[in-house]
């Protein structure tokens, strides 16, 4: 059985000031909150039960927001990041919860979108018998190979190094932010060094297993896109493309937890229509439970609240000046979502983004 974790923790100092009052996975992309695309990922994979690491003052928020992942059919848990210490220091926190189990582990901001890639998932390609334990990473052709791990492939694809963010690299073949490993992989991530950046890496996870020869490196194929959505000018182009791709499809393309997330904005908006609750509710930090049930109570805005509602306002004043419309970011949901739609996916090897 594979399991799934997300991270999603980190100071999002790329997004700032967006990010100065709440977390980046909870920012709208495309008109849905950042953290339900690599959930849906998950989901549509067909991975049941997924431990969700984030920082400790944002705990509360994605607990309210998403529940235990009952709605989405799936189990969902969560854990504690106190300091953003590097990707491979995920495995130390969730080693109870990996076990003896492979995991799929996908970062809070990254998005994925191909059937290629959701059908090899689905199907545990990357686990089958014949190739037995070890770990497989997604390589995608980048122009700034210096902001990601790169690997250098030979002549038959083979992985022969990875370098974390090389000043001057031998490759374009980025390591995205999806990563399955068999369950040594806690073992391993305790063996890892803190790099110069004080981080624990996940290159020094992906050495150990190209050193013993149990690294892949799969490139991802012309039908899948790729965004990493952690700076203004990705979080743009990922939704544009998002945009796009569900007007052309006449589709949402999250499947069941797109339709989760349309139920509830609608509930949302009729509670407010008949006076159940103020606007102030929809903050992140009482999405869902626990509604509080005096008037006086539910009129009270508290200072967390206060300040979601400042951010977020603040996020849609930053976003119009910089690329002068917020529409792609912050728009009402599409004749295709609001049908209800269902189907998981668009066209095969449809290219409806120029990707560079």
């Amino acid at each position: 059985m594979m399991k799934g974790i997300i991270l999603a923790g980190g100071a999002g100092t790329r997004l700032y000031p967006l990010t100065q009052f709440m977390s980046k996975q909870l920012l709208l992309v495309n008109g849905k909150p950042m953290i339900l695309y690599p959930l849906s990922f998950l989901v549509q994979v067909g991975i049941k039960e997924v431990l969700l690491i984030t920082r400790p003052k944002d705990a509360s928020a994605f607990r309210q927001l998403l529940g235990d992942g009952e709605r989405f059919g799936i189990s969902l848990e969560y854990a504690i990041q106190q300091e953003p210490k590097g990707i491979a220091e995920s495995f130390i926190i969730a080693g109870s919860f990996i076990g003896d189990d492979d995991v799929c582990l996908i970062l809070g901001d990254n998005f994925f979108y191909g059937q290629s890639l959701f059908n090899d998932l689905k199907h545990k390609k990357y686990f089958s018998p014949a190739r037995g334990a070890g770990a497989t990473v997604f390589g995608y052709e980048v122009e700034e190979s210096q902001h990601y791990g790169i690997a250098t492939l030979d002549q038959s694809n083979q992985v022969i190094e990875i370098e974390e963010k090389p000043l001057q690299s031998k490759s374009n073949i980025a390591i995205t932010g999806l990563y399955c490993f068999d369950h040594r992989v806690t073992e391993f991530a305790k063996r890892v060094v803190p790099s110069k950046r004080g981080e624990l890496e996940i290159t020094s996870i992906n050495q150990m297993y190209l050193e013993r020869g149990e690294l892949t490196v799969e490139l991802l194929g012309s039908d899948v896109s790729w965004f990493d959505m952690g700076t203004h000018e990705k979080l743009r182009d990922a939704s544009s493309f998002i945009e796009r791709i569900e007007a052309q499809a006449g589709q949402c393309i999250l499947g069941p937890v797109d339709l989760w997330w349309l139920n509830y904005v609608r509930d949302k908006r009729v509670s407010i229509a008949t006076g159940g609750m103020t606007p102030s509710d929809l903050s992140p930090l009482s999405l869902t439970k626990g509604l509080p049930t005096k008037s006086k109570t539910r009129l009270a805005v508290s200072y967390g609240q206060r300040l979601w509602l400042l951010s977020t306002a603040l996020s849609l004043v930053y976003v119009e000046l910089l690329h002068h419309t917020s529409s792609a970011l912050y728009k009402e949901p599409t004749n295709c979502c609001r049908n209800h739609h269902q189907r998981l996916t668009g066209p095969n090897n449809d290219i409806v983004y120029d990707r560079k």
